[in-house]
């Protein structure tokens, strides 16, 4: 048997080692952890979800819930100002709000996204009286 009695201080030593170079390892590449990080922040999604409720309820017609009237929309930027401030929105946020189908866009006001800076969105599927979303489209908002 040995005498020297460093055996628990050899495996300390071992383990403190071993989670340092873990540890190091880790911070060397940030990457491996971007998948699991939400760029976007949650008072963002929360702005994204008012502004799209009160496009509804501006723009709502009498034909029914989620019918939209979309001529005051489009490139109205006095209109997205407002709206802005409605829906507590500050003002040094960038905000779009787009009515498209699949393959066009219907209505778009706001700001022109540049870039690839992460941004919340919300989607809501809205109708408007005649053209071409009459049987749906989305209703796309922005905030970012």
């Amino acid at each position: 048997m040995n005498q020297r009695g460093q055996t628990a201080y050899d495996y300390l030593l071992g383990i403190v080692l071993l989670l340092v170079a873990i540890i190091t390892a880790l911070s060397l590449f940030p990457q491996v952890f971007g998948p699991f990080v939400d760029p976007v922040s949650a008072d963002k999604e929360k702005m994204a979800d008012r502004v799209a409720e009160e496009v509804l309820e501006d723009n709502a017609t009498v034909a029914g819930d989620r019918t939209l009237n979309v001529s005051g929309l489009d490139g109205d930027d006095d209109y997205v100002e407002g709206l802005k401030k409605r829906a507590g929105v500050n003002e040094y946020r960038s905000l779009n709000i787009t009515v498209q189908t699949r393959t066009k866009t219907i209505a778009q006001a706001g700001d022109e996204r540049l870039g690839n800076e992460p941004s919340a969105t919300t989607v809501r599927t809205v109708r408007t009286t005649g053209g071409p979303c009459e049987y749906g489209c989305q209703l796309v908002v922005w905030v970012w």
